[in-house]
């Protein structure tokens, strides 16, 4: 195995860790905002979520 290889393996290896670590960020940062609106309209009187209407 020369070293090549395993620079291309070192690059791909950093580039999917880093683009796993940006979804992951998104994913949470999409679900806290998505409780906090949640939260809000709750607040606010607003049934906005599929799951409040899914009660009725």
């Amino acid at each position: 195995m020369s070293l090549s290889y395993i620079y291309i393996f070192l690059y791909v290896a950093f580039g999917v860790a880093i683009v796993f670590g940006i979804v992951l960020f998104v994913f949470f940062m999409m679900r806290l905002w998505q409780h906090r609106l949640h939260h809000l309209a709750k607040k606010m009187g607003y049934s906005s979520s599929f799951k409040d209407s899914n009660h009725l």
